[in-house]
């Protein structure tokens, strides 16, 4: 699995992720960051996300 967390930085990205059953796990409005679980029964893959910038990553941070 590549990266345990996945950061978005837009709402439209956070609600394509909720509605797709990822947990969020944190989220800064003001900044527009939103950190999701990527378990390994749900991975995240980047052909998921043809229009949304996001980032893997194993640590979390803020």
């Amino acid at each position: 699995m590549q990266g345990k967390f996945i950061y978005v930085f837009d709402t439209d990205a956070r609600d394509k992720l909720l509605s797709a059953n990822y947990q969020l796990l944190k989220a800064d409005e003001q900044q527009n960051i939103f950190v999701f679980e990527n378990k390994e029964t749900h991975t995240f893959a980047a052909n998921n996300a043809e229009d949304f910038t996001f980032v893997l990553s194993d640590t979390l941070t803020f």
